[in-house]
């Protein structure tokens, strides 16, 4: 699933904002995005940056607040149209990799013990 969503660049009155885009709490929930994520941000000529994603109600519900480097880095100008684009699978399977890694840690964790308790089992019948 994809969301997509037409916004205006405005840069952040936020000193040193960097690496993130603030978006009206209206248009996070309808894009359906949750406090860990991230999306993508493409300009006219559909160069992205990838950034974190925060939401409040101050920022209108047709802009997207970003920083300095930021627009720099997209090639934007204040009141400049960009789409926030947002990938619901890729947020989803790095949760499913986490999960995946959490597995693996805890099955090594378990033969690594269990292997233990054999040697240790193995001394004592010496």
């Amino acid at each position: 699933m994809e969301e997509n969503r037409k916004l205006f660049a405005r840069k952040s009155a936020l000193k040193g904002q960097s690496g993130y885009a603030r978006i009206h709490s209206d248009v996070f929930a309808a894009m359906d995005l949750e406090e860990k994520d991230m999306v993508e941000l493409v300009n006219a000529e559909d160069k992205a940056i990838l950034v974190d994603v925060s939401h409040d109600k101050l920022i209108p519900a047709t802009d997207v607040r970003l920083g300095e480097k930021d627009m720099e880095k997209l090639e934007v100008k204040d009141g400049d149209a960009v789409t926030i684009r947002y990938h619901k699978t890729v947020g989803d399977s790095v949760d499913e990799m986490k999960e995946k890694a959490k597995e693996k840690a805890t099955e090594l964790k378990e033969k690594v013990a269990k292997k233990f308790k054999k040697d240790e089992e193995e001394k004592g019948d010496d």
